[in-house]
């Protein structure tokens, strides 16, 4: 039976082999985001449109069938297809991303501020990683986050809350003093939805914070998705640490809080990840603005 690439293949320890089997040209694993059902793949591969060459060189008309095979048929199945298509001509050229439309300006701030928070099994926020740059100076950049590796409890998260408001504050009041505008930039939502219940904390953000991540997933297509460990290796920017993801730091920081020269190999882990987590945004933005249009001109 020939595998085929669905969603759920990210939780699956027989992807690496799957994909061997599948070879280089499949369409299927070559595209590794907005991807159809297994219905639908087999459909296409029924059609002859087995390889990117052949999925690339299909045309924007939906082939009959297609929507009443999708778990959401309609528009959303229809726009799935056009993507899926435009996909494989990425892949094809070896494009990485490319924009929707006409190419955005790239948010900037005269103080620019990444923000990346990371919580432990209970929900509990035990690091607020904090970069602080000078414009888009990154020579200036400056990581100084607020954590504890000491167990947690509500009280004690609150607090941490407290010291990055406060440590926050001061940054946004000296700039601000100064004339100068602050952003901060966080990646997709947990980093507002997760903090909103600590006052001091939505006060400083409300205004002032800015979803890179919507806001790219708005103006640029992906061939690999738009996570922050996706999008920020396009521009070059690399983890200091292996296994980076949320779920790898869950587990370290019950490592780290166990002590031992596994737990201090944990909070070195955890420091660094957070570190690259925030330096990344700011990577992403200094590479869009290197790759625009304008700079290449």
């Amino acid at each position: 039976m020939r595998p085929l690439h669905v969603s759920e293949c990210g939780w699956c320890v027989w992807q690496e082999y799957c994909t061997q089997i599948a070879g280089p040209d499949d369409a299927s694993f070559a595209i590794r985001t907005g991807l159809p059902t297994a219905q639908q793949w087999r459909y296409l591969y029924d059609l002859g449109k087995s390889t990117v060459a052949d999925l690339a060189a299909s045309g924007d008309e939906l082939p009959t069938g297609w929507s009443a095979r999708d778990t959401q048929p309609g528009a959303m199945a229809e726009e799935k297809y056009r993507l899926l298509v435009r996909r494989a001509r990425m892949a094809q050229a070896g494009v990485a991303f490319e924009p929707r439309g006409e190419w955005p300006q790239v948010p900037s701030a005269d103080v620019e501020v990444d923000f990346d928070i990371e919580w432990d099994f209970e929900n509990l926020i035990y690091l607020w990683g904090l970069r602080v740059r000078q414009g888009q100076d990154d020579t200036t950049a400056v990581f100084d986050p607020i954590v504890s590796y000491d167990p947690l409890d509500t009280e004690g998260a609150a607090h941490l809350a407290e010291e990055f408001a406060a440590r926050l504050g001061r940054v946004i009041t000296d700039a601000e003093a100064a004339g100068k505008s602050v952003t901060v930039f966080h990646w997709s939502y947990p980093e507002r939805s997760m903090t909103s219940k600590y006052p001091s904390v939505d006060e400083l953000l409300e205004g002032r914070s800015f979803d890179l991540h919507a806001w790219f997933a708005g103006h640029f297509l992906t061939r690999d998705g738009t996570s922050l460990k996706a999008v920020a290796p396009i521009f070059g920017f690399h983890w200091a640490v292996d296994d980076a993801g949320g779920a790898e730091s869950q587990i370290k920081i019950d490592l780290a809080r166990a002590g031992g020269d596994e737990g201090r190999a944990a909070v070195q882990w955890l420091a660094a990840y957070n570190e690259s987590d925030v330096s990344a945004q700011a990577a992403i933005r200094d590479g869009l603005r290197r790759a625009s249009p304008a700079a290449r001109a």
